[in-house]
């Protein structure tokens, strides 16, 4: 379960990254 939640933590990271806005890390 801890590992499931670091991969979901680390792929919602990358996306916020992505869309360099901090609207689109809220929403994620």
């Amino acid at each position: 379960m801890l590992s499931m939640w670091l991969h979901f933590s680390s792929t919602s990271i990358t996306n916020c990254a992505r869309n360099l806005t901090y609207m689109g890390c809220k929403l994620h």
